[in-house]
């Protein structure tokens, strides 16, 4: 048991050195295509993995499409073999043969979990012996050895020489063993021989082993060539072609719950295209990946692929149209996978499907413009003179601005001013003759009769806004010379000349003579005095 183990790791371990036996496709198939049609007999199927970072030594040829869709698939290349059972007294049962042993041990160490799930367990039943054969029966079993009546019988192979099979790395031819044992001498077992030809060999002799399984094709989202099908660039690259008809699948991680934003796209060619986008899974080999499929077909045609790095849980991603790409309708497959390598299956969850219509590159005739008849909106319209169903149009409300404050005779002036989003389209402005004229706000003047020293007016109106004067109270006839409002004040009655004022004066002047002649005595006696005491 320990040596088989250790054959197997040893193995796994090999270059990853291919000598692919010649089984082309007759013609060439673009290199992704959606479900797994392209997989019918003869394609080589790239399937499991070691440690997850390097493909098996060999794929797998497609053997047969059973019914129920999967397929019977047999080990396309020798990477191993060893004896059929270990000891010539253990006979030919294939029934705890080391070869059993070896597959199921192969079975269990699968790597990938939800590669494991797609291998089916089969069960077939033979009776009779068959050219010197015993019937083998298998129940259930996952990875099995064919038996020389399947190899003979069943249209596996188209000729003899179709059963030939090289070693892995090698250009030699290897035999391999089969599951029937010897009719006639149970320690040996039948095998085929490196011309094709199939005999019966000793048990404990060194044979390839070359096994079966019946694959589930219910998870596979699509298949790409096994090496270099998928490029890693944000633009959406044209699909190739497959020339040697091998195949890696891309199989639906039932956990991942990514989900975009299924909005419909219209994109010119060379334009890039965003998609939002949630719950990605991120990491090494994670990324937000679309399929470019085309509408309106009997069957759907993947023509394009792109792939960016799943930097972020949640984003956007962007995609870059072709400026070549054919115009028209198409379906966006947007999904996040996990890329695994040349030869190696991927992991991607669900599809999320977006319709996107890829256009050519506009000339547009010269924008017309529209106001509403409240003139508060306006609406700005172009047509593509290479189309005249692609139309561009926008609609915005306009601000105002009061530009001109009314007053009471004339209105004030409004311009209202439209700016759009699509930078084709120019700033448009009206004017209005708004608000409104706030009309006279009159107050009415009493007539007042004039008075001695104090004016007196007629009845008049006075606005209180513009201070304008009206003769009524219409404002019609305006009062332009204010100052004629005015009715001047009244002089007092003239008085009469009675001479007084002469006779004040005579008195006046006596009064001022007799007391000039009074101070004289005064200043002679006071002066006679004087003299007298000396």
């Amino acid at each position: 048991m320990k040596r088989i183990l250790s054959m197997i790791v040893v193995a796994m371990m090999l270059l990853n050195v291919t000598a692919v036996t010649p089984v082309a496709a007759e013609e060439t198939a673009p290199e992704i295509q959606l479900g797994a049609d392209a997989l019918q007999r003869k394609a080589i199927v790239w399937f499991g993995s070691t440690e997850g970072t390097e493909a098996i030594i060999s794929g797998w040829r497609v053997l047969k499409v059973e019914e129920d869709g999967s397929l019977l698939v047999l080990l396309n290349e020798i990477f191993t073999g060893d004896v059929f059972n270990a000891e010539y007294s253990d006979y030919n049962a294939w029934e705890g043969s080391v070869a059993q042993r070896w597959c199921k041990n192969m079975y269990d160490s699968w790597y990938f979990a939800l590669e494991k799930k797609m291998i089916l367990p089969t069960t077939i039943t033979e009776s009779g012996d068959y050219s010197n054969t015993l019937a083998v029966s298998i129940d259930g079993e996952y990875l099995y050895f064919l038996s020389k009546r399947e190899i003979e019988n069943e249209g596996y192979f188209d000729s003899v020489e179709d059963r030939i099979v090289y070693e892995a790395g090698n250009d030699h031819d290897s035999r391999w063993w089969t599951r029937s044992g010897s009719n006639g001498d149970r320690g040996f077992t039948a095998w085929v021989k490196d011309d094709g030809t199939i005999s019966n060999y000793q048990v404990t002799n060194w044979a390839g082993y070359r096994p079966a399984f019946h694959l589930s094709l219910e998870s596979v989202l699509f298949v790409s060539s096994a090496v270099g099908g998928k490029a890693d660039s944000a633009a959406l690259s044209p699909i190739g072609a497959n020339e040697d008809n091998n195949w890696k699948l891309t199989i639906l991680d039932g956990e991942r719950e990514f989900e975009a934003d299924d909005s419909e796209l219209t994109a010119q060619q060379g334009d890039a295209i965003a998609i939002p986008y949630t719950k990605a899974t991120t990491g090494d080999g994670e990324y937000i990946s679309v399929l470019v499929v085309r509408k309106n077909r009997a069957a759907e045609e993947v023509v394009a692929y792109a792939s960016i790095p799943a930097e972020a849980a949640e984003g956007t991603a962007e995609f870059t149209v072709p400026a070549d790409m054919e115009l028209g309708e198409y379906t966006l497959k947007v999904f996040n996978e996990h890329k695994s390598g040349d030869k190696l299956s991927d992991y991607a969850s669900n599809f999320t499907e977006i319709a996107l219509e890829v256009t050519h590159v506009h000339e547009w005739g010269e924008p017309e413009y529209k106001w509403s008849d409240d003139g508060t909106k306006v609406t700005a319209t172009r047509v593509c003179t290479l189309d005249p169903e692609h139309v561009e149009t926008e609609t915005v409300t306009a601000r105002k601005e009061i530009t001109k404050q009314p007053t009471c005779e004339d209105p004030g002036e409004t311009t209202y001013i439209a700016e759009f989003e699509n930078e084709a389209f120019e700033t448009k402005t009206r004017t209005a003759a708004e608000p409104a004229a706030l009309g006279h706000d009159l107050k009415k003047v009493e007539a007042k009769e004039p008075q001695i020293g104090e004016e007196g007016n007629i009845e008049y109106y006075v606005c209180q806004r513009c201070g304008k004067y009206f003769e009524d109270e219409k404002a019609e006839n305006e009062i332009v010379d204010h100052d004629s409002v005015i009715i001047p004040a009244l002089e007092p009655d003239p008085v009469p000349d009675t001479g007084t004022n002469d006779n004040v004066r005579e008195l006046a002047a006596v009064m001022m003579i007799v007391s000039l002649a009074a101070s004289a005595l005064y200043v002679s006696a006071e002066k006679r005095r004087r003299e007298e005491e000396r």
